[in-house]
């Protein structure tokens, strides 16, 4: 049984060992500078010949790491494949939908200190607000996990005499979630896991001024090796979303898709559940 819950608590950075963390993870985030970012479709890397470059607001000259951009055509093969992943996710039970955003969550708080580095360097953000963006991203998890089961339990509607009354809530399809840059892990995780949780994906596309941030959350499918019911359903999850890789043209930028989010089940981790 889930305890009831509680706010995710921040890190004290007065306290030695925090602040020896969050530095060392912030100088492990600077030696990655060099990265070009695939975009993830389907489970598989896609390189294109565009590159949007992402930088330091601290340090304009400094660039946090390079993007391949998407076209019209990742778009669509994107949307075919999320199309097709939702034909499994939707079926798969809300309780076990749940359970991935609560790995999510164990995975993301142990990995707090780096996902703040990578909002300190490429968003500016101090960091409190960084620790605070990356807590909130844990409660969206943990609280949307707790919701969709209290409502998966919500059998009836209102009776009516001579009248059999029956209530379900139902997976719609795909959903595109285009987070703001302010908040690029805390929107970005609420809006998305808050789809994939009700049995949807989702195409995600981070904010165009922070996609290395938003790509912390990209995991690895599970080894085909395990075959056990939460890996299956991990397998499902690391199709549920796919990430939009952003574009910046000229008025309007769509970015690509790809797999999940820093989450899944139990049994064994990867980075992905």
């Amino acid at each position: 049984m889930l305890s009831e819950f509680h706010n995710e608590p921040y890190a004290d950075f007065n306290d030695p060992s925090n602040r020896k963390a969050q530095e060392d993870a912030i100088k492990n985030a600077e030696r990655q500078f060099s990265r070009k970012y695939a975009l993830f479709i389907n489970g598989a890397e896609v390189k294109t010949d565009r590159l949007l470059k992402s930088y330091n607001p601290s340090n304009k000259d400094e660039v946090v790491g390079s993007f391949f951009k998407a076209g019209k055509s990742e778009v669509d093969l994107a949307m075919t494949a999320a199309q097709e992943a939702w034909k499994s996710w939707r079926c798969v039970p809300p309780q076990e939908r749940a359970i991935v955003l609560l790995k999510a969550a164990q995975i993301m708080r142990r990995r707090k200190f780096e996902i703040n580095a990578w909002m300190i360097l490429e968003a500016g953000k101090s960091w409190i607000e960084a620790e605070a963006d990356t807590s909130e991203a844990i409660d969206f998890c943990e609280f949307y996990a707790r919701e969709m089961i209290r409502w998966s339990e919500i059998k009836g509607a209102t009776p009516f005499p001579n009248e059999v009354t029956e209530l379900r809530y139902i997976p719609l399809g795909v959903g595109v979630v285009i987070p703001p840059w302010n908040f690029p892990m805390a929107i970005l995780t609420g809006m998305t896991v808050a789809a994939i949780v009700t049995g949807n994906t989702v195409l995600l596309k981070s904010a165009s001024d922070t996609p290395a941030t938003g790509a912390v959350i990209k995991a690895d499918p599970p080894p085909e090796s395990r075959h056990s019911t939460r890996s299956r359903v991990a397998a499902l999850a690391s199709r549920s979303i796919i990430f939009c890789a952003p574009c910046r043209p000229a008025s309007s930028g769509i970015g690509w898709p790809a797999s999940i989010i820093s989450s899944g089940p139990a049994g064994g981790e990867s980075t992905n559940p």
